[in-house]
């Protein structure tokens, strides 16, 4: 049954099932080979060495927190973070609370964390990919470059920024090109979130951006600009 992760709160126990990936598979002799031939029939197939094995771990809800975006672009729900043993390819196992009801799936985020993603940011996902067959993405229909700001470019206009995005390409008919976007922009922020990478623009033009109206402050021929995007679907 699935339950709310709205409900968790730190210090609260959680648990998780599932099946560890098995170590020592992959070199067999020629004797391993018949043991296993040997063993064919017991459960309908061959019991290979070093399989999956099941485990069951009991841990602690270590931080929790507002929804978040993956480094994919990925809105989720809700950050819950567990103090939690997930084993070596069980990533999706799911986190099930005190009342025993699966309120995630478990993931390993940066430095090997232990991340829960919330069943609702799942049971979401399900649903676009059952009425669309595919995910949604934000699409802006731009090439882009990132490049480095000189430093009296900076001065002259008081920019934080140490880079920008250079625009390379604009396809025809995209919502860049029915923003009157043009090859050589320097892009600097989106809606005041200021750019630094390809990746971050990536990240912000998520599912959650499609028909969004974005402002997009930029750098156009020496002068700064502020052009109005409706953020296309890809």
């Amino acid at each position: 049954m699935l339950g709310d992760a709205q409900t968790l709160a730190i210090g609260q126990l959680v648990s998780t099932v599932g099946y560890a990936a098995g170590r020592g598979g992959q070199r067999r002799g020629r004797g391993d080979q018949k043991d296993n031939q040997r063993r064919k029939g017991r459960s309908g197939g061959v019991m290979r060495l070093g399989g999956s094995r099941p485990f069951a771990s009991l841990g602690m809800v270590a931080q929790v927190g507002a929804e978040w975006q993956s480094q994919q672009g990925g809105q989720i729900a809700q950050y819950i973070e567990v103090d939690l043993r997930v084993r070596r390819g069980s990533a999706g196992c799911p986190l099930i609370n005190h009342s025993g009801q699966v309120v995630g799936f478990n993931t390993f985020g940066p430095r090997r964390k232990v991340l829960t993603i919330p069943a609702a940011t799942v049971n979401a996902v399900v649903d676009q990919l059952q009425q669309r067959g595919n995910l949604s993405r934000g699409y802006l229909g731009l090439g882009m470059q990132a490049i480095s700001l000189p430093e009296n470019v900076r001065q002259q206009h008081g920019l934080n920024n140490d880079a920008g995005i250079m625009v390379v390409s604009v396809d025809s008919d995209s919502a860049a090109d029915q923003a009157s976007m043009q090859i050589g922009d320097v892009m600097l922020a989106f809606n005041d979130e200021i750019l630094a990478s390809l990746r971050q623009v990536q990240t912000l033009l998520g599912p959650q951006s499609v028909g969004q109206s974005l402002n997009i402050k930029l750098l156009r021929g020496g002068q700064l600009q502020t052009v109005a995007v409706t953020v296309g679907e890809r």
